[in-house]
């Protein structure tokens, strides 16, 4: 399974390299705010596509479903705020369909007492499309920061949500990212930053659950001025915290 997921990022990559990149980038953070920058508009044929009646219907059910995995089974489920953001310039052929490239469906989902917003990830691959859970609340992560950052957050909640919550037999057992909210900067931009670039450090707060215990990871993300992103997730900064699916307050 982990082999058959790097090979489905692997191709990520390949599409997007092969994709034009011709969507403006998205704004720089204001050296002075403590607020990101917002996220570029998706192009109108992405707007298109993902706006069609069936296309939206199947979106929403995989984020239904990806609710139930993450929380508690609710057969009423109704979602607001959706917003689709555009990961890497998605191409169409002539009848309409994507593909290359890749983006993210992100709506608020309420049922059964709770409201959180939830996300999926969806890439276009030759043609085909491959879709993958992302992370839920406010992160600012791109789908490949949340692949190889998720592990070292899970790592450093160990001492609160144990190893042996891993049981996939047992509903609500396996160690998972339930939610992450974007707190703010920590420092100034590297120099000379290109445009669009996110060039300042900046933290996050991600709840870690698992056999009814929740603990909250503290993650540090730092630009690297040669490319990619640098991740600390440390345990002296997790603690337990009490945590219901209405996510962080």
């Amino acid at each position: 399974m982990k082999l058959q997921f790097l090979g489905v990022l692997i191709a990520i990559l390949l599409a997007a390299c092969a994709a034009p990149q011709s969507r403006p980038p998205a704004p720089a953070a204001d050296a002075t705010s403590d607020v990101m920058p917002p996220l570029p508009q998706p192009s109108p044929q992405l707007l298109r596509y993902t706006n069609d009646l069936k296309v939206h219907q199947l979106a929403f059910l995989a984020l239904e479903h990806i609710w139930w995995d993450s929380y508690t089974y609710c057969a009423s489920m109704q979602s607001r705020d959706w917003t689709v953001v555009e990961s890497f310039t998605v191409t169409f052929d002539a009848s309409g369909k994507p593909i290359n490239g890749a983006w993210f469906d992100e709506a608020v989902m309420s049922g059964c007492g709770y409201s959180h917003k939830v996300s999926m990830f969806t890439a276009a691959i030759d043609g085909k499309l491959k879709q993958l859970r992302a992370l839920p609340g406010t992160t600012y992560t791109d789908f490949l920061l949340q692949h190889g950052s998720v592990p070292y957050a899970i790592d450093a909640a160990e001492g609160i949500v144990s190893p042996t919550c891993d049981n996939a037999d047992i509903y609500g057992s396996v160690r998972r990212i339930v939610d992450t909210r974007f707190v703010g900067f920590e420092g100034a931009p590297f120099p000379d930053a290109p445009p669009g670039r996110q060039a300042r450090p900046w933290r996050e707060d991600w709840v870690v659950a698992g056999c009814d215990a929740h603990a909250l990871v503290v993650m540090h993300f730092v630009p690297d001025p040669n490319g990619g992103t640098r991740f600390i997730a440390n345990p002296d900064e997790t603690k337990r915290i009490d945590w219901t699916a209405s996510g962080l307050q």
